[in-house]
């Protein structure tokens, strides 16, 4: 992670709390090497493959979450869709292929989506629900057809995005995706 208080808070800093007393980002030994920031030298998450449900949830865990940083960490400038639209597009945009009901607000939105998704599910429908926070697990964020994914797919999901996250990361400016758009 780097060392420079303004570039570790815009994403690269994979402990998910920025240090400010010490200008350090906590990092871990899947996400943490200085080469994986350094385009010249190799990263060890383009080459190591994501085998287990625990290093997945440690290469989520260990992104930038501006959810538990302090304010003082970041600018409205790392607040931008720009990385989001470069991660969908590297992932072949997959929110174009589904249809989908976008809730927003302050209240409520959980039980709503919830209701939505039981009246889709007892249509026929085929349904996918995402929600934040998960309670105790990150996989209970999301769900298809009611269904949890299992420990196995949490690891293929996560598989999937790492190499397109790990090739964004190398790139100038501030593209390194946080771990709620990464989750999400």
């Amino acid at each position: 992670c780097e060392t420079n208080r303004s570039e570790a808070t815009v994403g690269c800093c994979r402990g998910g709390i920025f240090d400010p007393v010490d200008n350090s980002c906590p990092v871990s030994i899947l996400s943490a090497v200085a080469s994986d920031l350094d385009p010249a030298q190799p990263s060890i998450r383009m080459s190591r493959h994501i085998e287990s449900y625990e290093q997945a949830i440690e290469f989520l865990y260990n992104r930038i979450n501006y959810e538990r940083v302090a304010g003082s960490s970041y600018t409205a400038a790392d607040f931008r869709l720009d990385r989001m639209r470069e991660l969908l597009r590297r992932l072949g945009d997959p929110q174009k292929m589904i249809p989908a009901v976008h809730i927003a607000g302050t209240k409520g939105k959980g039980s709503t989506a919830a209701m939505i998704n039981r009246i889709a599910m007892a249509a026929g429908y085929r349904t996918g629900l995402f929600t934040s926070p998960p309670l105790t697990a990150f996989e209970e964020r999301m769900s298809v057809n009611g269904q949890l994914p299992t420990p196995e797919q949490i690891v293929e999901l996560v598989n999937a995005v790492s190499e397109p996250v790990a090739e964004m990361d190398k790139s100038s400016g501030r593209q390194c995706p946080t771990y709620f758009e990464i989750a999400t």
